[in-house]
């Protein structure tokens, strides 16, 4: 597993690379700023012209009303079906994410289409329209949190890159944890994440979504050690069938 599937050196059992360099990638990962990345600037003109027709058809399938939260989720989560975007899918974020009103998008062969996003959809929008330190939303509050929580539900990709992000903060604790603290670096770690959850009756699929992303996070850090860490250290918040 990769962050957004270009970090070579950000590794795991899963991918067949050895425990010590998957150990060597989450102590990298752990450094100050390793998910931070330069901001990019586009022209905004509250235009948007897709090169492909599909992605074009998408939007027309969200519908004519203006995006909601749902809706850039599913957005953004197709966008990033090939695990990147295009220049035009970040220019479409961009200009989504700036515009008052609605943008104009347009594609070859195709009548423009105005659309325009709620705030609660531009919130999704704003996780993708430039790069993301996920520093900025780390423990700093569960209205903070769910931002990094709604990032991991727009597709494997995304969550991917919250699992190596979350991964990379439990690391440091689970070294500093033994049989003889009782773990506890690490347990109480798991126990501060799990009380960011979204609440699961309010918001089931992102409470499922969050806590798959702890679990395999956990996971990732248990196998970079060479499974030192007891499975009871996390077992315990392994998504069930009904969560």
């Amino acid at each position: 597993m990769t962050v957004d599937g270009r970090n070579a050196q950000t590794c795991s059992a899963r991918t067949g690379v050895s425990s010590a360099l998957a150990a060597v990638g989450l102590a990298a990962l752990a450094a100050p700023g390793a998910f931070a990345e330069p901001p990019s600037a586009p022209a905004l003109d509250g235009k948007a012209v897709i090169a492909n027709a599909d992605t074009f058809d998408r939007l027309v399938k969200l519908g004519a009303g203006p995006l909601g939260e749902a809706d850039g989720i599913q957005l953004v989560t197709y966008l990033l079906a090939d695990h990147t975007l295009t220049p035009d899918e970040e220019d479409l974020l961009a200009e989504l994410n700036a515009a008052p009103g609605a943008v104009t998008v347009e594609a070859d062969n195709k009548e423009p289409l105005n659309v325009s996003v709620t705030s609660e959809g531009r919130g999704v929008v704003d996780l993708f329209a430039s790069k993301r330190n996920l520093n900025a939303y780390w423990m700093a509050g569960n209205d903070q949190m769910r931002k990094l929580w709604v990032f991991a539900s727009c597709g494997p990709t995304a969550k991917a890159r919250v699992e190596q992000f979350v991964a990379s903060k439990l690391y440091p604790e689970a070294q500093h944890s033994t049989l003889q603290n009782g773990y506890s670096p690490f347990r109480d770690m798991m126990v501060d994440l799990m009380k960011t959850l979204p609440d699961f009756q309010a918001e089931a699929a992102l409470n499922r979504t969050a806590k798959s992303a702890s679990y395999n996070a956990a996971k990732l850090v248990d196998n970079a050690l060479q499974d030192r860490l007891p499975d009871f250290t996390y077992d315990w918040i392994r998504p069930g069938p009904d969560q």
